[in-house]
């Protein structure tokens, strides 16, 4: 996930930040049976990256769409990426909050309850997805 926080629009102490988390994060969810707190932490980062990906599917499209012709594949391009990176995120914030297979909160379950989360990467990845094919559209 680090490499996609490099390519993202924010200053490079935001993105040193956000890879040492993910690191540290990631390294807490490959073991098994883990507490809900790390698993909730867990998904900051990539909720950050659903984030991060609708906004740039908006710019791409705005791009696309009123902006110099010969960067339109570029624009069209990077909107593709935002969403494809968003709704990769939103699949970890579902994963990660699901919990182990085993555990009360394991495969299967609905994982943390009361936890909007997943909802909302949901959400911001299908927003990612709806710019992107936006900006697609402007070449028609």
């Amino acid at each position: 996930m680090a490499h996609v926080l490099f390519s993202c629009p924010m200053d490079s102490e935001r993105r040193a930040v956000l890879a040492e988390k993910d690191a540290g994060d990631f390294e807490a969810v490959v073991l098994d049976d883990l507490p809900e707190a790390a698993r909730a932490a867990a998904c900051e980062v990539p909720m950050q990256v659903t984030r991060i990906g609708a906004e740039v599917a908006g710019i791409a499209a705005t791009v696309a769409a009123a902006g110099n012709p010969s960067v339109r594949g570029d624009a069209i391009t990077a909107g593709l990426l935002a969403a494809a990176g968003s709704r990769a995120a939103a699949a970890l914030v579902r994963i990660n909050l699901a919990g182990s297979a085993g555990s009360p909160g394991g495969a299967g379950s609905t994982g943390m309850a009361g936890d909007g989360r997943p909802a909302e990467a949901q959400h911001l990845a299908a927003e990612a997805t709806r710019l992107a094919a936006e900006a697609e559209r402007s070449v028609r």
